[in-house]
């Protein structure tokens, strides 16, 4: 049987019950992350050593937490990941780059903290999205054949 790596965290079981030695080794979290966890509403068995927590009431309060931290991106806006939280970008800064078939991201300036900001974004949604974001049309990009200058690490020359 392979033991889990903290760094790789499992589930809770939902009919067993743990310790906090136990909790802390399967989501690789320090025992007073835990401790924190159980007097911020977290339920245990009893208030007896050592203390049990249920594995139902643990994935309960751990999925609620996620819930709780989750900050959904309305129209027009990008996740800022050092502000932690969605912004609309800076007025002219917003810029579509096609990446692959049928998607892109759109790129901008945060106005709190002025990071760059990227939102993954598809081509439907680009159409729906344009106006809040202000994005100039993207411009098809020139065929090799069409340029007019060689590229650096082209060995052919014009004639």
């Amino acid at each position: 049987m392979s033991r889990r790596s903290p760094r790789q965290p499992g589930r809770p079981k939902i009919h067993r019950s743990y310790t906090v030695q136990e909790v802390t080794d399967l989501l690789g979290v320090h025992k007073n992350t835990v401790r924190n966890w159980l007097r911020n509403g977290l339920a245990s068995l009893n208030e007896r050593r050592p203390i049990l927590i249920l594995g139902r009431e643990l994935a309960g309060y751990l999925a609620k937490r996620q819930k709780n931290r989750k900050r959904p991106c309305g129209l027009g806006q990008i996740y800022c990941l050092r502000c932690r939280r969605p912004h609309r970008p800076v007025s002219g800064t917003a810029r579509y780059e096609p990446s692959d078939a049928g998607a892109g991201r759109v790129r901008g300036a945060c106005p709190s903290c002025a990071a760059t900001m990227y939102r993954r974004i598809s081509d439907t949604g680009l159409e729906r999205e344009r106006t809040h974001f202000d994005l100039p049309l993207p411009s098809a990009q020139e065929h090799i054949a069409e340029r007019q200058q060689s590229l650096v690490t082209c060995d052919f020359r014009r004639e």
